[in-house]
């Protein structure tokens, strides 16, 4: 079970890291950023991604411990879904804007 657990968080890690340093392309114009910059963003990035990770586990916590009566629940899992339909949006004007 350990070994599926750590494939399950391996995979996530990877797919979720690699997306959102792809993502921070949209904040940086390509011919401006250096490597060092780049890595930067993608590091700020993957540790807000992680913290809103928790905040969306701990979200649903909330929300079953308190049969979806909590405010502090939705709110953390709303910043989630911001935060992803905000990186969504800024994918597709990086996209319009090639």
């Amino acid at each position: 079970m350990e070994f599926l657990f750590d494939i399950l968080v391996e995979a996530f890690f990877e797919i979720f890291g690699e997306g959102f340093i792809a993502l921070c392309s949209a904040f940086i114009p390509q011919k401006v950023a250096s490597k060092k910059r780049k890595k930067i963003i993608g590091y700020v990035c993957l540790a807000i991604s992680l913290i809103l990770l928790v905040g969306l586990f701990a979200g649903i916590i909330i929300l079953v411990e308190t049969k979806g009566q909590s405010f502090w629940g939705w709110l953390l899992i709303s910043l989630n879904i911001i935060y992803l339909l905000a990186g969504i949006t800024l994918k597709i004007i990086s996209h319009i804007k090639k």
